[in-house]
């Protein structure tokens, strides 16, 4: 969702790209409503599930196109017409109004479509028409955003306190869960059907992969562990990481180390950082970063929420999943702070013991 012009909130402008027009984005359209996530089934359907509705992008005429930017224009921009044309709706019945932070996922192996929203899971069965049928829910404890991700008769929602919740793809009823360690937020999650997998990226850049067949977590890409940004997973089933520096790796399984498959030549300021900013970043006092050292001894977080501005937000919005966020460091801000304290207190000692005043 982006910012309305008349507060709260409206749907985002669907983009697209293809190869044969060198990626070129090409506006297809803004949906009825906000939509939750953007999925495509294994027919190539764009399925957009929405907060009141579930909808499949079917495109539009370069016609239809050109009236939809006209109305626009005469409107000032004020009023930014939807593309309902474009739009089909999916849904069997009426659906329960999911909030801004709701997730959903196809299962990759069966095509259902599953969303997760605050403390339930919602179900839907795809009939012989294509469209979502209700099928089964399921209340957790815990009253928290999340990401969903299914495969292999498994679902596997992440929520924003680290808590893994492993369900059975059917029944949605419990099969075992896990923890994060300590301070972890999810950043994505997907499913890996080629090889009967799900990979939970977090916030930390740490990537966990459970293997539905093994029926075990580990930790991939330990070369990579802290600084891993972004995760895909390419036609043969290995997982591809990137770290953020115009490099790509190669993972064929969660054992194994990262291979570089596509390497980008650095900046100049890539050099800058390692080698002059984060020394002296490391070595002076940051006075600041002592708030995010409190509220790590009172919260157990590690993150903080970035708002639309850019500056760091307080709790208020830290459950939300999909906002990004600033990873910080607890004990590096404390230890050098009492260094350099230590250190200030020492010269000035010395400097009253040498000097007559």
């Amino acid at each position: 969702p982006e910012p309305s012009r008349f507060c709260g909130l409206a749907p985002a402008m669907l983009v697209s790209g293809d190869a044969d027009g060198g990626w070129e984005r090409e506006n297809e359209g803004r949906p009825p409503e906000v939509v939750l996530d953007l999925l495509i089934d294994a027919d190539g359907r764009v399925i957009l599930p929405a907060r009141r509705k579930i909808y499949e992008f079917v495109g539009q005429s370069e016609q239809q196109k050109k009236t939809q930017e006209y109305l626009g224009n005469i409107l000032g921009g004020l009023i930014k017409p939807a593309a309902r044309q474009a739009f089909s709706e999916l849904q069997t019945e009426n659906l329960p109004a999911w909030s801004d932070n709701a997730s959903a996922c196809l299962d990759a192996a069966t095509g259902d479509l599953l969303v997760h929203d605050k403390d339930t899971i919602y179900k839907y069965v795809r009939n012989d028409e294509g469209k979502y049928q209700a099928d089964a829910t399921r209340t957790l404890e815990d009253e928290q955003s999340g990401l969903i991700a299914a495969t292999a008769n498994t679902v596997l929602v992440a929520t924003a306190d680290g808590a893994m919740h492993l369900l059975d793809a059917a029944t949605l009823q419990d099969k075992s869960t896990a923890q994060l360690p300590t301070g972890e937020v999810p950043l994505r999650i997907l499913a890996n059907p080629r090889k009967s997998q799900i990979g939970l990226l977090t916030h930390q850049g740490n990537l966990t992969i459970w293997d539905c067949q093994q029926a075990t977590f580990s930790e991939a890409a330990t070369d990579l562990s802290g600084r891993i940004s972004a995760v895909s997973i390419d036609s043969d089933g290995n997982w591809m990481l990137a770290n953020g520096r115009r490099t790509i790796f190669r993972l064929e399984n969660s054992a194994a180390q990262p291979e570089v498959f596509r390497g980008g030549k650095e900046d100049w300021v890539y050099t800058v950082f390692d080698w002059v900013l984060d020394p002296l970043y490391s070595i002076l006092p940051r006075p600041s970063d002592m708030d995010n050292a409190v509220r790590y001894l009172i919260t157990g977080e590690r993150t903080v929420v970035i708002d639309d501005s850019g500056d760091a937000m307080g709790s208020a919005d830290t459950d939300n999943l999909k906002k990004d966020r600033v990873t910080f460091e607890v004990w590096r801000p404390i230890a050098t702070n009492a260094i350099f304290i230590s250190v200030v207190l020492m010269i000035g000692c010395i400097y009253i013991k040498f000097y007559d005043f």
